[in-house]
């Protein structure tokens, strides 16, 4: 129940890059916007990422979470009711910050159930991230040439998830205590190699899934069914990451992460 909204964050976004192209003719705008929208999404967890994990470290993750789901559940139903780009522009952002609040809060949440399997159960982010990317594009084709149905659908699964994040997981593990962290306290070289790679991955990954829709679908004239299934690919590899989750629990992270 922890990780199903990170579920959602790959559903909802391979979802938007996999419909972008119908829905970017259907609002009358050109394919080439879409990027645009990408970033509005990006900027929204960029906004909000950092603001989730300071929030659990001094309070609590489950109403940051909370909170957030229903912002993302809104927002994802809506971006398949868009009407025009600007709408679109202002959804995606949205669906963004909420997807920034939930995404850091439990990723500290996990790490926190049990240190000493830290890796392993963080590469539970991967796992239902991947099958997020994997499922989505499956779900949008049935749909196709309509889209709103199946953004209908990730809202509503963004609702069954913060009810059952509502009933069934507690405010923070019982053994971790509220911690008083300071945030300039947290900056530090190591940190700000990781933040470099994180923006290379971003830009490499954004470029990528932004476009592969438009160019399969209109570019190869493949059929939809046939670049659903291609797009799943990239997420059916994700879940992999499970077996660099128990190498480093067992050797360290640093050659882990080198390899």
């Amino acid at each position: 129940i922890t990780v199903f909204p990170i579920f959602l964050e790959g559903f909802d976004g391979q979802l938007f890059f996999f419909d972008a192209p119908y829905i970017m003719r259907s609002i009358g705008a050109p394919a080439t916007l879409i990027g645009l929208a990408a970033s509005a999404f990006a900027i929204g967890i960029v906004i909000t990422s950092f603001l989730g994990g300071y929030l659990f470290d001094r309070y609590s993750a489950k109403p940051v979470i909370l909170i957030s789901l229903a912002m993302f559940s809104i927002f994802t139903a809506l971006t398949g009711l868009a009407t025009n780009y600007f709408e679109l522009l202002i959804y995606r952002l949205l669906v963004g910050i909420g997807i920034g609040l939930f995404q850091t809060s439990i990723l500290a949440f996990l790490g926190d159930l049990r240190p000493s399997w830290r890796a392993r159960l963080l590469t539970l982010f991967g796992i239902f991230f991947g099958i997020g990317l994997a499922i989505a594009p499956i779900v949008g084709a049935i749909f196709l040439p309509s889209y709103t149905d199946a953004f209908l659908i990730s809202g509503a699964l963004g609702i069954i998830g913060l009810a059952l994040f509502l009933a069934f997981v507690p405010g923070r593990p019982v053994h971790v205590a509220g911690r008083k962290i300071s945030l300039s306290s947290q900056l530090n070289i190591d940190l700000a190699l990781l933040m470099v790679v994180a923006v290379a991955f971003g830009i490499a990954f954004f470029a990528f899934e932004s476009y592969i829709s438009d160019y399969l679908i209109y570019g190869l004239s493949l059929p939809a069914t046939t670049a659903a299934m291609s797009m799943s690919l990239i997420g059916i590899s994700i879940p992999l990451a499970v077996v660099f989750g128990f190498a480093s629990d067992l050797y360290g992270r640093k050659p882990v992460l080198m390899v």
